[in-house]
């Protein structure tokens, strides 16, 4: 979570739309860091988010605190609890803030990593960048939709506009 957040505030510095590639093993430490505030970031810094997850990256390790006085049995929910929340957190950046930002978040095997990194690459290479403007007299909004009807185009674009 703290690597995506520096990421948003250092790439809102360029001027042009930005990427933010996860590679991701599982393992993350816990963090307090609130998932809809990093989202909120990214939003704002207007980059794409894609995230590459290895099969069962999302599974939390059990606490290791574990013991038979009601003490240790607190501390050890309590922890679980706390790690459930930070899994939550990150699960609903990685999933959420991916899809918002016109990315998208896979979750790969370890024989598949290579495809679905080329396949970002490709979708990198590949993009048009889609300009609009707001008739004068009408009220921006803060959502965004975007289709084609071409055939064999797929479009990927954020749901919320940066301000």
């Amino acid at each position: 979570m703290e690597a995506i957040q520096d990421a948003t505030t250092e790439v809102r510095r360029e001027a042009r739309r930005s990427v933010i590639v996860v590679m991701r093993i599982g393992g993350e430490a816990m963090t307090a860091i609130s998932g809809n505030d990093v989202r909120e970031q990214l939003r704002k810094s207007a980059a794409i988010l894609y995230v590459i997850s290895t099969a069962g990256a999302q599974r939390a390790a059990p606490s290791q605190i574990r013991g038979t006085d009601n003490v240790s049995v607190q501390q050890g929910q309590l922890r679980d609890s706390e790690l459930a929340e930070s899994a939550s957190n990150l699960a609903l950046v990685l999933g959420d803030g991916a899809k918002d930002s016109g990315g998208h978040h896979d979750e790969v095997v370890s024989t598949t990593l290579v495809t679905s990194l080329e396949r970002v690459a490709d979708e990198l290479l590949h993009q048009y960048e889609i300009t609009y403007a707001v008739p004068d007299g009408a009220k921006p909004g803060d959502k965004l939709s975007v289709s084609s009807k071409r055939k064999g185009v797929t479009v990927h674009a954020p749901s919320r506009l940066p301000n």
